[in-house]
Parts: structure tokens; C-alpha cells; sequence
């Protein structure tokens, strides 16, 4: 029986930050697909501007060393892919950023690393972001989905 290709999905910087936050709401779901990265039924690819992204995990800011170690061995993982942030991303972030006013910058970042990839599904919890929803296509043609990070956990067929 051949193995199936994983799923491709891209993880903006706040489900990261949900995730190692464990924010109740939404702690199980990212966990729920962590677990199915690590058994290679999906891939998340995330730009390189995220690892300086999460940078902390309490609301004061703090950088303890706990904290700082959780973030580095999250990161780490082989199931995560971290996407160089190169000249051409940056120009078409710049691009984005120009033609879409009301996107942030780094937001721009992440879009402008999805349109140059394989990956047509990006994960947010951002509302603003969600909005542009099917409005992109990736560097294949397909459509790019812009939603809150989800994967079904439904058991196989019993035979």
C-alpha cells in the first residue's frame, strides 16, 4: 500500500502563540494537528519571521528561561518547515502591503510566503486575514483557503 503524501498547511504566528500559550479554545485543535504532523499525515509550513515572532508567553512579557526553552524545542520539530523569508517574498509582502492597506506588514509576510508555495490552506486565528479568504492564489493556480485551524479527528472504518 503506498503511503500518502502528508497535508500541506501554513501556521501563522498567532496559532503558534495559541498553542504554547494553551489557550482553552483553541489549544485542542492545535494540538490535535500537532499530533497528526508527527505522525505524518499533515506538514506545517511556517515563514522564518515567525520564530521572531513568538517571542513570549505571558502578558508582561517576560522572557523566562522556561518559556524560552518551550518556544526553541516547538521549532524544532521536523513536522514544522520554516519557509526562508527571501528577496522575492519580501518584495511581494511589500506588494501585498500596498495593494491591501488594511493587512499588517508582517501579515503581508505570511500571505506573499503562502502565494510562493505548494501549500493552498493557511491557518490563522487573525479575523482581519480571514477576510481575504479564497481572494489568492498559490504558485500552483489553486486557491488559497484562509481559515482557523482545524482537522477532523474522525476514527477509520472498521475494516
Amino acid at each position: 500500500m503506498r503511503k500518502s503524501k502528508p497535508t500541506l498547511r501554513y501556521w501563522d504566528s498567532c496559532v503558534f502563540l495559541a498553542y504554547l500559550k494553551e489557550e482553552p479554545e483553541r489549544v485542542v485543535q492545535c494540538d490535535a494537528i500537532l499530533k497528526a504532523a508527527q505522525e505524518s499525515k499533515t506538514l506545517i509550513i511556517t515563514s522564518s519571521v515567525t520564530l521572531f515572532e513568538v517571542l513570549w508567553l505571558d502578558k508582561d512579557q517576560r522572557y523566562d528561561e522556561n518559556s524560552k526553552q518551550k518556544i526553541r524545542d516547538l521549532f524544532e520539530y521536523s513536522f514544522i518547515k520554516i519557509a526562508d523569508l527571501t528577496r522575492f517574498v519580501a518584495d511581494q509582502a511589500r506588494e501585498l502591503k500596498w495593494e491591501y492597506h488594511d493587512i499588517q506588514i508582517k501579515d503581508a509576510g505570511h500571505l506573499a510566503t503562502v502565494i510562493e508555495s505548494d501549500v493552498s490552506r493557511f491557518e490563522t486565528y487573525d479575523r482581519k486575514l480571514i477576510e481575504y479568504d479564497k481572494k489568492f492564489k498559490n504558485k500552483l493556480g489553486q486557491e488559497i483557503r484562509i481559515v482557523e485551524p482545524f482537522i477532523t479527528t474522525e476514527p477509520g472504518l472498521p475494516f
